[in-house]
């Protein structure tokens, strides 16, 4: 609402600029010189030439209507843009040395103050206003005659400029008389002092006195001060430009943040667990691999368990906590609403997620695209067409710097070398516009090798695996995530220890140190740049990073060491360094060297053409504005349809967000309820120090005092927890959360209260809003057409369309207003299905840890908790005896024999029935580490939400 508020705020002074600049243009007008033709004796040369004109010579239209057609038309438009073409020889007028005049043939003839006032803007500005200020504007195309034949060719080239411009003051006409009110002006170029060289319009106009004033048409300081503001608008959008990178981009997979699932009292969650030694034997192929995290504190508690665990055996153990490690985004606050009209398009569109929600479309989806002409290789329609829309996405992305290389070849290319040639002909240099494209042309080979740069890196990217993709991206994202994640107090609190040091250290005496005062400010003003400018802050991380990992590609001992030292400066560098791998290979250091050497390079060029774009669309923006405040009849009707529209598709889309906003809040409020006040007070009464993130779980409808623990294996391979009814999540400063997955689920129960699916929102949607877009149409058709025929106004057009256009709108929100939803608190159905949905709900989270406690009766169901591990009836020596049965002399057989004598004396490596988890001990490179193994279960996928990859074994 603050950036609203903000933005609106912008475009009311700009408005205010706008109109306060078309109503005191006169006031900039300065009167250079003041002379009447033919009576006046020059001081100078200059001036002499300057004012007179070819008194002999007679320019004449070949076409005599064009003298009535000037004087009409320039009452019925305020700019009349002229092109002459004249006969016959024309001397130095038309000639290389031409003075100082831009182009001799394009004259404008204006008789007003908004006519002057667009003279300001660029020669392209009724393209770039989507065609508002082309009102009041028109063009001729005039042929003269000389009289006699040749007469300019006798005069100096001002003489010649003097001349035609009498005689478009005059209308071409014989007499002396002027048009009423009309000021001619041209494109001069002046020059400075200093050789500077920038172009402006030479404006005169004929008194009745026949007295000639002439003055130069320069922009007001309150124009100045809007092309300031479109400037400072291009340098914020830079320095700024990393705050508007998604969140979910700069979250990296392995930022997870974690949330402790305690058991409920009086309910036993038991985990069945058989732990082998060297090799599995699995003959039916039930169980499936799977991997731990990828850090080593990963399960620390778990393997000191199974540590202690007999081999070969099936034991029972009693889950005490789980630690969940999962993303923030598959979470959601109360009122929270996953749904908006980009993520559907991007999930259901883009992504191919509507396969899901149709099973019509499965088959279909699923089906061969190449299946007629190759078997052995599949391609599935959905992965055709999701790379389609891939490459129309980044058609998308790319289309503004698209259409702003089509603008020019299509409206500037012609003037801007028109105006290279008029400078470079007087050895002057063009002056910046402040466009880069309008100075150097998008065909430069700066953007050319942009260009290159750009489209190779994209494709390499989707060349490139995506166990190298991760790993490039790791360091990135980690940047972006630090840089995202600077608390402003926390800077203010480094900034006050730091400017109170020298008072800390020295006391009294610091008042006086002024070197070590300006040390200070100097450092202050560092880390406030640092702070104020993210696109500053990223760069340097961006460049600390590149710089380390190149060393540690030269010598990674290097880099080791730099990281092991400490002193000031070494400390704060550190806290900018990324060290996200325990790798320190040269292929791992390289890798990311090339990773934020191309960040860099690609930040700095999109930068640059993003700055491009801005200023182009800002001032069309602008442009535009002025259009409609100049022509405020001739625009309204369109501002209406256009302002309807808005309205409209706000209305009908903004539905599906709505709903499932008031959804989100309805669920927390149930979770909460059915969890129970008490059990959650007690967890959140503690400080947000002592607290730890906690998962609860709803109690199952069937009285039951033991449950199974149920692991899969996850996407991406990785051990999960199939975990039923965990519903509610609230981390250490007592937010509450549901999980995103669960309110789709929810909203899938058939019930009035329950939002339909996102999918079905939003073509109801689209066909409410195409009805009144036809609607809108058919209102307006009728309304021009009829005022057309009757001569009505059109600002009275205008506001009855507005009036008609909202009659839709009035009807739905005031006369015929559906009744309220009926609230869910007191709705048994509604209770009652919201029972067996969550009853029948199950999600799978990725482990981080699991804290249990082996039992001691494996075979019946009420089972009693072992007070200590070590307290096993076997000891140490005689289970070490029990495993290396049969391997005497183990050391000296080949490797081909060493598996089948371990197969041979493990006679137990066989995996037992009923089974939860099976633990494969193995050693690599003299580090003990363990296989997992689960049941599969294909029916697990559903719910399967996998967060981390890892491609190592997990350390004991």
């Amino acid at each position: 609402m603050d950036l609203l508020n903000l933005f609106k705020s912008f475009l009311f002074w700009i408005i205010f600029i706008i109109k306060f600049n078309c109503v005191k243009c006169e006031e900039n007008v300065s009167f250079s010189s003041n002379t009447r033709v033919g009576e006046y004796v020059p001081t100078t040369p200059d001036t002499r030439d300057e004012f007179q004109h070819l008194g002999d010579c007679t320019l004449l239209p070949a076409i005599a209507d064009t003298v009535v057609d000037l004087a009409t038309i320039s009452k019925a438009y305020k700019l009349v843009k002229i092109k002459l073409k004249i006969s016959g020889d024309t001397g130095p007028f038309m000639g290389p040395n031409n003075g100082l005049i831009l182009n001799p043939v394009s004259w404008v003839l204006t008789t007003g103050q908004s006519g002057r006032a667009m003279l300001l803007l660029k020669e392209n500005s009724e393209e770039m206003s989507l065609g508002a200020l082309g009102y009041g504007v028109t063009r001729l195309n005039i042929l003269l005659l000389q009289n006699p034949e040749h007469c300019l060719s006798r005069g100096t080239a001002l003489q010649s400029e003097n001349s035609v411009r009498k005689a478009i003051l005059v209308g071409f006409k014989n007499s002396s008389v002027a048009i009423e009110g009309a000021e001619v002006c041209n494109r001069h170029i002046d020059v400075s002092q200093t050789g500077a060289a920038t172009l402006i319009y030479k404006c005169c106009r004929l008194s009745n006195e026949q007295t000639m004033y002439c003055y130069t048409l320069r922009p007001s300081h309150w124009l100045s001060i809007l092309i300031v503001l479109v400037v400072i608008l291009q340098v914020a959008v830079v320095v700024f430009s990393p705050n508007f990178i998604p969140d979910s981009w700069a979250k990296m997979r392995s930022q997870l943040v974690t949330y402790r699932f305690k058991t409920e009292p009086g309910n036993i969650l038991v985990l069945r667990v058989q732990k082998l030694v060297g090799r599995m034997e699995d003959p039916g192929g039930r169980f499936v691999p799977t991997k731990a995290q990828s850090s080593t504190l990963r399960l620390n508690d778990f393997h000191d368990m199974v540590n202690a665990l007999k081999p070969n055996n099936t034991m029972v153990i009693a889950i005490k906590s789980v630690a969940l490690s999962l993303s923030p985004n598959k979470l959601l606050q109360e009122g929270e609403s996953p749904v908006s009209v980009l993520a559907f398009l991007w999930d259901f569109l883009v992504r191919c997620k509507l396969r899901r929600e149709i099973p019509s479309l499965r088959s279909c989806c699923n089906a061969n695209v190449i299946g007629m002409f190759s078997d052995k290789r599949t391609i599935p329609w959905y992965v055709f067409f999701r790379t389609f829309m891939y490459i129309i996405v980044f058609g998308l992305l790319c289309s503004p710097w698209i259409i702003r290389v089509w603008f020019y070849f299509k409206y500037e290319l012609e003037i801007v070398d028109q105006q290279q040639h008029a400078f470079s002909s007087r050895n002057l240099t063009l002056p910046f516009t402040g466009s880069l494209v309008s100075y150097m042309s998008p065909i430069h080979p700066l953007f050319l090798v942009i260009y290159a740069f750009l489209g190779c890196e994209t494709l390499l990217w989707f060349i490139f695996p995506d166990v190298l993709k991760r790993k490039m991206k790791s360091t990135v994202q980690k940047c972006l995530h630090d840089l995202q994640g600077t608390e402003v107090l926390d800077v203010c609190g480094a900034c006050a220890k730091r400017a109170l040091w020298p008072l800390e250290k020295l006391g009294i005496v610091g008042c006086l140190v002024l070197p070590l005062w300006v040390l200070v400010i100097v450092l202050l003003f560092t880390i406030c740049v640092l702070v104020a400018f993210p696109i500053v802050n990223l760069s340097l991380r961006l460049f600390v990073n590149f710089t380390f990992y190149l060393i540690g590609t030269i010598s990674p001992g290097l880099s080791a060491c730099i990281l092991r030292s400490s002193n000031v400066v070494i400390d704060r560098v550190r806290t900018l360094i990324v060290k996200n791998e325990d790798s320190n290979s040269r292929m791992h250091y390289m890798i990311n060297a090339v990773a934020l050497a191309v960040t860099l390079v690609t930040v700095w060029f999109i930068m640059l053409l993003v700055t491009e774009c801005i200023a182009f669309y800002a001032t069309c923006a602008v442009y535009t504005l002025i259009g409609v405040i100049l022509n405020p009849v001739e625009t309204l009707k369109f501002i209406s349809l256009v302002l309807l529209i808005a309205i409209y598709a706000y209305d009908c889309f903004t539905s599906a967000y709505s709903g499932y906003a008031a959804f989100c809040k309805t669920i927390h409020s149930e979770m909460i309820d059915k969890i129970g006040s008490d059990e959650i007070e007690r967890v959140s009464s503690k400080s947000a120090q002592d607290q730890e993130n906690t998962a609860f779980r709803v109690r199952s409808l069937k009285t039951k005092n033991e449950e199974r623990m149920k692991l899969v294996r996850g996407k991406g391979g990785l051990l999960n927890w199939c975990a039923p009814r965990l519903c509610l999540f609230l981390d250490k400063y007592d937010n509450p959360f549901i999980p995103k997955r669960m309110l789709f689920e929810m909203a899938k129960i058939d019930h009035t209260s329950c939002p339909k699916q996102p999918h079905v929102i939003y073509l109801n949607a689209f066909l409410d809003f195409m009805k009144v877009v036809a609607f809108l149409f058919f209102v307006f058709v009728v309304i021009f057409a009829f005022g057309q025929a009757h001569d009505v106004p059109s600002g009275t057009q205008a506001l009855v369309a507005l009036g008609s256009g909202f009659l839709p709108l009035v009807f739905r929100q005031f006369l015929f207003r559906s009744n309220e939803k009926l609230t869910v608190e007191r709705n048994l159905k509604w209770k009652e299905a919201l029972k067996n949905a969550i009853e029948a709900y199950r999600q799978c989270w990725s482990l981080e840890d699991i804290e249990a406690d082996i039992v001691t009766d494996t075979g019946g169901d009420n089972c009693t908790l072992r007070e200590n591990v070590e307290n096993q009836t076997e000891d140490d020596d005689s289970m070490e005896e029990l495993v290396n049965c049969g391997l005497k002399d183990f050391d000296e057989l080949p490797m081909s024999k060493k598996e089948s004598r371990i197969a041979q004396s493990h006679s137990v490596q066989g995996v037992s029935a009923d089974i939860d988890l099976v633990l494969v001990e193995k050693t690599k490179h003299g580090n003990a580490y363990y296989e997992y193994f689960v049941p599969e279960d294909l029916d697990a996928d559903a719910g399967m939400d996998a967060n981390v990859y890892d491609e190592r074994g997990t350390i004991v």
